[in-house]
């Protein structure tokens, strides 16, 4: 560019270069304030029918439009052999920056971007104006949360002379709708697929079709449903069902406009949408303290919380005295005498432990004579319980009290007919209880009816806890699952979306319960033949997935479940609560 250059503006860098120019930021030195100059490249004003048209018609499109969540143009001016479009300067990073950084946003965060965008284009569609190239690189968020949709370059107003060629395609191949693929010019249902897809990539952390080549991206989604991946499985079913409407293949099946779209995202969220410093403090905050915003995104389950090798890297082998001192080994060397230490401590723990767990009380044997006996060595069936201790039972495990009645250490037998003693068995007590000349009866404990034992101790205090280590999936085990909704043949939109379910039984494996009675299952429609046609209707899904007791997702086989009417006039319908059976694939649960 040459150095001449209005005196209202000082540039000051270039901010990004694409097909039609270069972006810089400058200082509108009379209002005092930064903007962004977007300037055409000079060989590309010169064509009658070229770039510079678009770059014009991009202008045009501006100035017509004055809404907060779109960038504003602040003028059109022409300089040297080129021209100026002098814009809002917006301070920030765009959605696909915050998507490097973060990986995927939260449901709140993402409902909240999206739904803002949604009111900018709701501005546009009225004023005939339709963006046609909707990415996460096209929509600033400014540090303060304003949400801004930028580049109307190929933007298509609505009775004006047209652009693009009949039957040529214009935009980013993984962002654009169906009709576009096709040559299409495309209208508002074009953009509320763009504003899908985006809702998609931010609760996934990708775009719902990759290929390797063009044409296979172009042919899948030209004939394929958007794909529910692991992560939007998880999500509640309200906001699948919004995300999959929103990308339909057809235009029609979509929502009919924006302003119905952004009602059904807020409709499918539990939470109200952000403000704008709400976003901005979302955004900005560690991924760590907003749950659901995780750098990587991850299909797999969650990461163990104990590791062998980090457990050996805090090891300080200088300190560990003889040969170790100077003994120079590796990495392996280190970690194999931390696992045996490890061992080790495991080992003495548990020998203690063990130890400890003797002590305890003495077990009792049916007494010999059955008429008179010792304060201390009387087993009573009220259940007052002594001064120096207590015995128990050995075949059921119930603890059986001591007592006195007197102090002079003779007390009656008190055993009901059905528990009187062997006369070869005797009484232990776990310790001697000296009778004392004035001593008080304890308070009585009531038996339960028809129970010789008078205290017992509650079943829950003998069950051992569940095992807290990894277990491994039993694959190809069969699981009942319920359907939760109701699946009908005259839903044709719902081809290929999601289908919600839940488990009907606890799975438990060495002692650990790894799905639990009521767990969310997620399925597919694959089968959606309407009734009144020549074929009879037909309803059919199968189930791929299932969320484990530590929140991971286990992958399931099915069959493919279809049912057909009886006449082909007659709908064909599975009722909510219908029972299926599915198998477990492999993995591990924490």
């Amino acid at each position: 560019m040459s150095d001449q250059r209005p005196e209202q503006y000082v540039i000051q860098r270039k901010l990004g270069e694409g097909g039609m120019g270069i972006v810089y930021l400058a200082e509108d030195t009379m209002l005092e304030r930064p903007v962004a100059i977007k300037a055409l490249h000079p060989a590309l004003a010169r064509g009658a029918d070229s770039l510079g048209s678009r770059f014009q018609q991009e202008a045009y499109t501006l100035a017509r439009l004055n809404h907060p969540n779109i960038t504003h143009l602040y003028a059109y001016t022409p300089h040297e052999d080129t021209y100026w479009m002098v814009m809002e300067f917006v301070d920030g990073k765009t959605l696909e920056d915050w998507l490097k950084l973060k990986g995927t946003l939260k449901p709140v965060v993402a409902a909240s971007i999206i739904a803002k965008m949604l009111d900018g284009l709701e501005h546009a569609h009225r004023k005939g104006i339709i963006h046609r190239d909707l990415k996460p690189a096209n929509v600033m968020i400014s540090q303060e949360g304003e949400v801004k949709i930028m580049d109307f370059g190929i933007a298509r107003i609505r009775n004006s002379q047209r652009l693009t060629q009949h039957g040529k395609s214009v935009g980013t191949l993984e962002y654009m709708a169906p009709e576009q693929i096709q040559g299409k010019e495309g209208d508002e249902l074009t953009d509320i697929y763009g504003a899908g897809n985006i809702l998609y990539e931010l609760l996934s952390g990708q775009t719902p079709f990759k290929s390797d080549t063009d044409y296979h991206l172009m042919k899948a989604k030209l004939e394929e449903k958007a794909p529910l991946s692991p992560v939007l499985a998880a999500l509640p079913f309200a906001l699948q069902h919004v995300i999959f409407k929103a990308l339909e293949r057809e235009p029609e099946k979509r929502f009919p406009d924006v302003k119905i779209f952004k009602a059904a995202i807020e409709k499918s969220i539990s939470n109200p949408l952000l403000t704008e410093n709400e976003l901005a403090a979302a955004l900005q905050a560690d991924d760590s303290l907003i749950p659901g915003m995780n750098k990587t995104v991850t299909y797999t389950v969650s990461k163990p919380k104990f590791s062998l090798s980090s457990f050996a890297g805090k090891i300080n082998f200088k300190n560990i005295p003889g040969i170790f001192q100077n003994w120079n080994t590796d990495k392996s060397l280190k970690l194999l005498l931390a696992v045996v230490v490890f061992c080790t401590g495991l080992l003495i723990w548990n020998y203690f432990r063990d130890d400890a767990s003797t002590d305890m009380p003495i077990v009792v044997q049916p007494l010999k004579e059955s008429k008179t006996m010792k304060a201390a060595d009387t087993v009573s069936s009220q259940g007052s319980l002594p001064p120096g201790g207590y015995a128990e039972k050995k075949t059921a495990g119930d603890a059986v009290p001591v007592t006195s009645e007197t102090g002079n250490g003779n007390v009656k037998e008190n055993i009901p007919p059905e528990e009187k003693p062997a006369a070869k068995d005797k009484i232990v007590s776990k310790k001697e209880v000296k009778p004392k000349k004035k001593e008080e009866k304890p308070p009585e404990i009531q038996p339960k009816k028809n129970d010789p034992v008078a205290i017992q101790k509650p079943a829950e205090s003998y069950k051992n806890p569940e095992p807290s280590g990894p277990v491994r999936i039993p694959e190809g085990r069969k699981i009942t699952v319920i359907l939760d909704e109701n699946l009908s043949s005259e839903e044709r939109s719902r081809d290929g979306g999601p289908v919600r379910l839940h488990s009907a039984e606890d799975v438990v494996v060495d002692g650990k319960t790894i799905i639990r009675k009521g767990a969310a299952v997620t399925g597919k429609i694959v089968d959606v033949i309407p009734s009144g046609g020549r074929k009879k209707a037909l309803i059919g899904f199968t189930i791929h997935n299932l969320q484990a007791t530590d929140g991971s997702t286990i992958r399931l086989r099915s069959d493919r479940f279809r049912q057909q009417s009886q006449t082909t006039s007659a709908p064909s319908v599975y009722r909510q609560g219908t029972v299926f059976t599915a198998e477990l694939g492999k993995g591990i649960v924490k």
